[in-house]
């Protein structure tokens, strides 16, 4: 399910981001190899700085290696995927969840892949 979620969220992203769990000697070759940026933005969790990093091939490859799990308690943790400024896939890492803030036309792909078990979010 993850790798589905991942791949449909990658393609149709423009950055990802993740939240930073530890400033270390891992963070820092990720933000040189794949161009991050550390900010603080308003997302669905939020738990200080996060690291964003434009989506690429670099990235992609790297990220499709890891498992949902591999997130935990890594340098940096609950990855997000933003498209035009909205966090449309967001997760909690050591929590297992997985959040979706999507469109009317994203909710074919996720019934189609069977994750249909949740309502979309409407917009205020």
């Amino acid at each position: 399910m993850w790798k589905d979620i991942l791949n449909y969220a990658m393609n149709n992203s423009d950055y990802v981001s993740f939240n930073i769990l530890f400033e270390d000697e891992r963070l820092k070759k990720m933000i040189t190899d794949f161009n991050g940026i550390i900010k603080t933005v308003d997302k669905e969790y939020q738990s200080g700085k996060s690291v964003f990093f434009p989506i690429s091939e670099k990235i992609s490859a790297f990220l499709i290696k890891k498992e949902f799990n591999d997130w935990i308690n890594f340098c940096v943790e609950d990855p997000s995927f933003w498209k035009d400024d909205r966090e449309f896939v967001a997760t909690i890492s050591h929590e297992g969840y997985i959040m979706f803030n999507i469109e009317e036309k994203e909710k074919k792909y996720f019934a189609d892949i069977g994750l249909m078990t949740f309502k979309v979010r409407q917009r205020i």
